[in-house]
């Protein structure tokens, strides 16, 4: 319940008021995250190796979006920096795909 509530607020505060462009940035996200994510944080989110986050369990997620934009833009233990490989809009484009994981 809680993590309803959480994700509510963060809808409510931080897409685009136009549903068609919720999806937008949510399937902007997905595409993304296939491409560049995928192999090591698998499909749903769940961490394909030991010590990866699972997404879909909310592992990490109770971080803000600039926390963990900058988590990707920075890379992460061993999780390479994406800093110059995909623009801002993209790596926000991600975070709010992996809060649909939950």
């Amino acid at each position: 319940m809680r993590n309803i509530f959480l994700f509510m607020v963060f809808c409510i505060a931080n897409f685009p008021a136009n549903a068609k462009e919720i999806k937008d940035v949510i399937g902007d996200g997905r595409v993304i995250y296939q491409r560049y994510c995928l192999s090591c944080h698998g499909p749903a989110g769940e961490g394909m190796m030991p010590g990866m986050p699972n997404f879909a369990r909310g592992d990490r997620l109770i971080r803000t979006d600039r926390e963990l934009i900058d988590a990707v833009k920075d890379g992460n233990g061993v999780m390479p920096s994406f800093y110059g490989i995909l623009e801002e809009e993209d790596i926000e484009n991600v975070v709010a795909f992996l809060r649909t994981l939950l």
